[in-house]
């Protein structure tokens, strides 16, 4: 199924580059201010749905998960892939683990009912945020791996099948999402 989102139904087209797993993202920045500047509602009679448009093209082609998805998509509309990435559990039980420490901690610290309370919480926060940084760390280095067989997709295109495409699009969706979980979850630590 294609996604026509505000009537994006090719992101690669609408901003005049070719389909492939992983386009140039200096050149799509460069290619999306131009296109900005000649779709700019103030320029077009005021229609904002031409730079609407514009950005939800932007988004898909900057989001490694989406732009694989929409790639399959385009180059094999009518495959089914079953889901062919399984996510390491020692990284998934992590993610979960430090989300809950820190939910679990977060309110340790609003129950505590004095100052010195809540001081005496500063070194499980310290210990916490060290583990977030470290978590951190090793989704940043399996996100370069993913991105590291994305090059490879690329650098074979288009002689890349539609499993090869769905595979590197799961794989970037869960260090993605992952990684939003962590921050998160730090921002409402730090944040106390």
């Amino acid at each position: 199924m294609r996604r026509e989102l505000f009537g994006v139904t090719d992101a690669f087209a609408e901003f005049g580059i070719g389909r492939r797993p992983l386009p140039d993202r200096r050149a799509v920045d460069l290619r999306y201010h131009e296109l900005a500047a000649l779709r700019h509602p103030d320029r077009i009679g005021g229609d904002p749905l031409p730079l609407t448009r514009l950005n939800e093209a932007r988004r898909i082609l900057i989001s490694n998960p989406e732009r694989l998805l929409h790639l399959l998509q385009l180059t094999y509309p009518d495959t089914r892939t079953a889901p062919a990435f399984s996510p390491d559990f020692e990284t998934f039980a992590l993610v979960g683990n430090l989300e809950n420490s820190a939910a679990a901690f977060l309110l340790k610290y609003e129950q505590a009912d004095s100052p010195i309370a809540k001081a005496l919480l500063h070194s499980d926060a310290i210990a916490l945020e060290n583990a977030f940084k470290e978590a951190r760390e090793i989704i940043a280095s399996l996100s370069g791996i993913a991105v590291s067989k994305i090059q490879a997709l690329d650098s074979r295109w288009p002689d890349v099948s539609a499993g090869e495409l769905s595979r590197a699009a799961e794989e970037s969706a869960f260090f993605q999402k992952w990684s939003e979980t962590l921050r998160k979850s730090s921002a409402r630590l730090l944040g106390r």
